[in-house]
């Protein structure tokens, strides 16, 4: 068999953007491709890949004969997931994007005097044809699958956390309707994109709506469910405030509880009719959410026109903020566009560690992604752990000339509250190194730190404990150098007692 995927309008790109755009294009859609091919072809062995002509990626492979029932409605599949992952890596080099078109075909055995070469031109031309003429989408079987999922009770939300980084609790979860595993439409992007195509993007999100709120359990008054919508579902005549109000009482909740959220450009006429179309929901109730902030052109149009409660940034800006300085900083205009306007700050797709530290660092107010917890169904009812936070704005220092990667600088600590005994500092440095220590915190704020050396000098010669200094100054003006405490009280006999120190006079 024979896949040709082919980039439309590359032609126009190459020539705007540059050679370097287009070869960039080309290896990320052959990555993709190859990405995604075993999830939608699992029985099925690659032979070989390659680009072909200026603007395609060819794929070979052997087809067993239990899997060509099944092709008809992968093609299809592999052909949206493709493009959408493309289209998450190419966003941040070009716009628009341009489309993905698919087309296959067999190659048969050579029939008589015909040379295999002249068989495999005559499949990739059918290939290739089927991809131009767009016919692959209309498919049958797969628009058979997907009315299925869409008439019978197969689709499933799940419910993914919202945390609140201030305080580590769960604010809101936002919630996806997904098909079975074993359905090419397990994906929910996939579901969403093929039923754009077809022109059943309404009927699909009021079966969202529905699904969402019913399965979605009781709720404190300050959290939230976060429902995604097209905003062509939310201008629609029949997606009134009232039908949605009248869901939200049966399944116990109050309009207060529910954002609605959209994240789709749309140009001036359709903003201003959206606008008004929220405004009225907006009256009975329900709050606003705008996502995806950070990916478009209209962004500060869409914010200045809806004004929308919570704004959520793009996975695409919070993905390696915690190594972007350009990410770093357009996140940082966004909070403070949020203090001056009144909304809130959501950031989508923390994956890691590092990311969550570098945006609670940036007083980002709430963030989910899979670090936090995956969706799932019923709702994840947790409390997230927020991570100590020193603001690298704050601490004013000189600037760093050593080239030494703080990678190599950086330790992990111990931390304590000011209250901890100091039998207990003792105990959890008793099998460390000299130069180790432990970070004293206050209200997730480090306020001074406790060597190891010193602890254990002091302590060994019963002379009174004195190794707390100030990380840094909390009051404007003042020079960022260590402030000195006043020596506490407990000598050796008595360490048990708590630590308690003040700043000196």
């Amino acid at each position: 068999m024979i896949i040709a995927l082919l980039m439309d309008n590359f032609y126009a790109v190459v020539s705007a953007c540059g050679e370097d755009i287009g070869f960039r294009m080309l290896a990320i859609l052959q990555e993709e491709a190859l990405g995604s091919f075993a999830r939608f072809f699992p029985r099925c062995q690659m032979i070989s890949h390659e680009n072909s002509g200026v603007n395609e990626t060819i794929l070979f492979f052997r087809l067993p004969v239990t899997g060509r029932a099944h092709l008809a409605s992968a093609i299809p599949a592999f052909r949206l997931a493709v493009s959408r992952r493309f289209g998450e890596r190419i966003s941040e080099l070009i716009c628009p994007l341009p489309e993905i078109r698919a087309g296959y075909s067999r190659i048969d055995r050579p029939q008589g005097a015909e040379g295999f070469g002249r068989m495999l031109f005559r499949a990739y031309c059918n290939a290739r044809g089927m991809a131009i003429q767009k016919t692959v989408p209309e498919r049958p079987e797969l628009y058979g699958e997907f009315t299925d999922i869409l008439e019978t009770p197969r689709l499933k939300p799940v419910y993914q956390p919202v945390a609140d980084l201030r305080t580590g609790l769960i604010t809101g979860w936002e919630a996806v309707v997904c098909a079975p595993e074993e359905s090419l439409f397990h994906d929910a992007n996939l579901l969403s994109d093929y039923a754009d195509e077809i022109g059943k993007r309404f009927p699909l999100e009021l079966r969202y709506r529905e699904l969402a709120l019913k399965h979605f359990g009781p709720a404190d008054p300050q959290q939230h469910l976060f429902m995604n919508f097209h905003p062509g579902t939310l201008n629609a005549p029949e997606f009134i405030p009232e039908a949605t109000r009248h869901l939200v009482r049966e399944a116990g909740l109050r309009p207060e509880n529910i954002v609605l959220e959209f994240s789709e450009a749309c140009d001036t006429w359709d903003l201003s009719l959206l606008a008004d179309h929220l405004e009225r929901h907006r009256v009975q109730g329900f709050k606003i959410a705008i996502s995806g902030m950070g990916t478009d052109h209209s962004d500060i149009r869409s914010i200045s026109r809806i004004k929308p409660d919570y704004v959520k940034i793009a996975p695409s800006l919070t993905r390696g903020i915690d190594i972007s300085p350009v990410r770093r900083d357009m996140v940082e205009s966004f909070i403070a566009l949020s203090r001056k306007i009144g909304f809130e700050i959501i950031a989508e797709g923390i994956e890691t560690p590092t990311e969550l530290s570098a945006l609670i660092s940036m007083e980002v107010a709430c963030g989910q992604g899979n670090h936090i917890a995956e969706p799932a169904a019923p709702k994840p009812a947790l409390c997230v752990s927020i991570p100590a936070r020193l603001s690298v704005r704050e601490m004013q220092c000189g600037a760093l000339k050593s080239f030494t990667p703080i990678c190599r600088l950086v330790q992990q600590a111990f931390s304590v509250s000011p209250d901890t005994p100091v039998c207990e500092v003792r105990e959890m440095l008793a099998n460390q190194p000299p130069m180790s220590s432990v970070v004293v915190v206050e209200n997730r704020q480090p306020v001074g730190i406790l060597m190891n050396y010193n602890l254990g000098r002091k302590l060994g010669t019963g002379r009174m404990i004195n190794s707390m200094t100030i990380l840094s100054s909390r009051k404007k003006g003042r020079s960022p150098g260590p402030r000195r405490y006043r020596k506490c009280s407990t000598t050796w006999p008595k360490f048990r007692c708590r630590l308690q120190w003040g700043p000196t006079r």
